[in-house]
């Protein structure tokens, strides 16, 4: 009798004990905020894989903090202040959200390149800032004209100074005029676009879009290109002088009767 009375104290006293802090204890009130998913440095972009959104209590919470409601007034923006793993995102930290430089839209690893061009070699103008190019050059030396592929694929950076595709106004001047072209290419392939530049002449393909196929494009002459090899064979052609032909009377069948 006193091992149940005993068990039933203890158990009546822990139960109350229970009910006495849950009526004490309230609910604690959160906010969703931005966090960062892992230690981010200075220049990387708030991206679905680098933020989550976590619940944090209201007292704890950052008044400057990022929340998903306005995701698409920082969606893709740089840090100027890293951030760490799992703490909200100020927007202080974010890099200025004016329009970007040519710079900021430059991967790493990569270079941007002017070359010029014409209306001839702009595709009469039509190019436009986010278009994909095949880039060739011609080049001339003596009478003989070589065709070779530069680049295939190419990103349009900007033509002339105008780095967006949308559309002028009908008030604004013609954006279809401009003489260079920005391209988006790697440290090699700008080397070879200096050298093509300093001997040879550029002129931009256009392409589709959705047109990802490298086609081989070798290097030809344009006379083969055009079919006028054979006749220009024939025009180069030498005489081929066979010893036992020789007349006996020319100065070269004399010459050789003289060799033992």
């Amino acid at each position: 009798m006193f091992g149940v009375g005993a068990g039933y104290g203890v158990h009546y006293y822990i139960a109350e004990r229970i009910a006495s802090l849950e009526a004490d204890s309230t609910p604690v009130e959160t906010v969703k905020q931005v966090v960062a998913n892992q230690d981010m440095p200075r220049g990387a972009r708030l991206t679905a894989d680098t933020v989550s959104v976590r619940p944090i209590p209201k007292e704890w919470a950052y008044a400057e903090a990022l929340t998903p409601d306005q995701l698409s007034r920082f969606e893709n923006a740089a840090l100027d202040v890293p951030a760490r793993r799992g703490q909200p995102i100020l927007w202080a930290q974010l890099a200025s959200q004016g329009p970007r430089s040519l710079s900021d839209r430059i991967e790493p690893g990569r270079r941007a390149v002017t070359v010029p061009v014409d209306d001839i070699s702009s595709v009469s103008g039509l190019v436009t800032p986010g278009d994909r190019i095949d880039l060739l050059v011609s080049i001339k030396r003596n009478t003989q004209t070589t065709l070779m592929p530069l680049l295939q694929r190419a990103l349009v950076l900007a033509t002339g100074t105008r780095t967006d595709a949308r559309p002028a106004q009908d008030s604004a001047p013609d954006m279809r005029s401009y003489n260079t072209m920005t391209l988006d290419v790697s440290p090699d392939d700008a080397r070879r676009i200096f050298a093509a530049r300093e001997i040879g002449r550029l002129t931009a393909v256009l392409r589709t879009p959705t047109d990802e196929d490298d086609i081989p494009m070798p290097k030809e002459d344009a006379q083969s290109i055009l079919g006028l090899v054979p006749s220009l064979q024939r025009r180069l052609g030498v005489q081929v002088i066979y010893a036992d032909r020789l007349s006996k009377d020319s100065a070269v069948g004399a010459a050789l009767r003289l060799l033992p």
